[in-house]
């Protein structure tokens, strides 16, 4: 039984947590990353540009379309989780989210790897990255089941790890609360038929 991994970022924290972890493995001493690791990061944004050594590549990320004008009292978050609804509905051979989890997920198969922890990495009060943790992880756990054993990880940076950078508002503290209460969701027993 071979093991392997992937991180998948979700919004901006995410996709520059992934970037950091690309640029450890790179740095590692490895000729190239292993094939039984695996990296992929969602957004609607393109990443700012950080300072760093490694040069910056995000060919792990898959950029979805901004949200047109949000609906009279839709919230950003909101908004966000329309465009990733919207993306998989397009059906397997559109979708840029079915096509870059399959492309990784084949990967990891086609490096024999059988067992498989999965991390979900996103900031607790963002807009982009909360609105799809939940689909994310139920899309997962369905795309992999049958074919690869996983374990779902969550990472969720928490408003206090920011706040040297800056002062989380009430509505971020919110959004923190609310992301903690579907992620007990996440954990009861479903079958994705439900």
């Amino acid at each position: 039984m071979s093991h392997g991994g992937m991180v998948i970022g979700l919004g901006g924290s995410g996709v520059r947590v992934t970037l950091r972890v690309r640029q450890v493995l790179a740095s590692s001493g490895e000729a190239r990353i292993p094939d039984s690791i695996r990296l992929l990061a969602f957004d609607i944004r393109k990443p700012l540009p950080a300072t760093g050594r490694l040069p910056q590549s995000y060919s792990f990320q898959v950029l979805l379309p901004p949200p047109d004008e949000a609906a009279p009292g839709q919230t950003p978050r909101q908004a966000a989780r329309g465009v990733l609804l919207d993306d998989l509905a397009q059906g397997a051979a559109s979708s840029l989210t079915l096509r870059g989890l399959a492309a990784q997920l084949d990967g990891l198969r086609r490096a024999r790897v059988d067992d498989a922890d999965v991390f979900l990495v996103c900031s607790s009060f963002g807009d982009t990255g909360t609105a799809w943790l939940l689909d994310m992880a139920y899309l997962v756990r369905h795309l992999t089941q049958k074919r690869i054993q996983t374990r779902i990880h969550v990472v969720a940076l928490a408003p206090e790890g920011y706040e040297r950078a800056f002062f989380p508002t009430q509505a971020q503290r919110m959004t923190s609360f609310a992301l903690l209460r579907e992620l007990e969701a996440l954990q009861r027993e479903r079958s994705w038929d439900k």
